[in-house]
């Protein structure tokens, strides 16, 4: 809804469609609560009108502090709602995003979250962040950001690599994103230090994009550990992210 569509093939037999924006000319487009939610009403009534047509198993929505239309979608198709929660985003609206800080925002994002029959963080600390704002722990499911070596396929085929060449480069490992507490980087320090053993004798080399707050303490971190390198390159655009990958 109003985002950029990705530059990514669709898995077979995967189809995508793109939901209207609500009637509300731009110039009037001021406050973010009252924008999303016409749009989220719009969507709403588009998603149902797709949901009642195709009759889908759930519905899986990234949460939005102002805008979750599938909420009432899943419950006018009687099917399970799972919320993906990215971010503490009542706290980011106050802290980065200008919005004043108060306890009706707290509010909105506790009444959301609790609201899905499951909830998928991306970070145990995010995990913690929902049981505070009062989330069953058995509707909690933590799928981590990032890939497992031992069993993400692309992962696994860098570790294939033989002969001297290959032993000559170094491993880098890349980040895009911002550096926000509930990232969790600072904590994983450890973790690198043991990838960095476990690629040895190849170097390390940890390549990031974005910025945030906690960036300068995490590079800070990773340069104090031997046998690491390290790149740091502001936001980027989608060109040069690509070409990183």
């Amino acid at each position: 809804m109003g985002a950029t569509v990705p530059p990514a093939a669709l898995p077979m037999g995967l189809d995508a469609l793109e939901g209207p924006r609500g009637r509300l000319p731009g110039a009037l487009r001021r406050r973010a609560s009252w924008d999303h939610g016409i749009d989220a009403r719009a969507m709403s009534r588009w998603a149902c009108g797709q949901g009642f047509r195709f009759q889908p198993h759930l519905i899986y929505e990234r949460f939005s502090l102002f805008s979750n239309p599938g909420l009432g979608v899943a419950r006018r198709l009687q099917v399970p709602y799972v919320l993906e929660l990215n971010a503490p985003l009542s706290w980011e609206a106050a802290l980065f995003r200008g919005l004043p800080a108060s306890p009706g925002l707290l509010r909105r994002e506790s009444r959301a979250l609790t609201a899905a029959d499951l909830l998928v963080c991306v970070s145990p600390e995010l995990r913690d962040y929902a049981l505070r704002r009062g989330v069953e722990e058995e509707r909690v499911l933590v799928q981590r950001n990032g890939a497992d070596p031992a069993t993400d396929p692309i992962s696994s085929s860098c570790q294939r690599e033989e002969g001297t060449a290959a032993g000559e480069r170094p491993f880098v490992l890349g980040y895009a994103g911002s550096f926000k507490p509930w990232q969790g980087l600072l904590g994983a320090i450890p973790r690198l230090r043991a990838l960095r053993d476990e690629r040895t004798p190849r170097r390390l080399h940890i390549d990031l994009w974005g910025d945030g707050p906690e960036r300068m303490d995490f590079i800070a971190a990773a340069r104090e550990q031997e046998g690491i390198s390290l790149s740091w390159h502001g936001w980027g655009n989608s060109e040069e992210l690509r070409s990183a990958r």
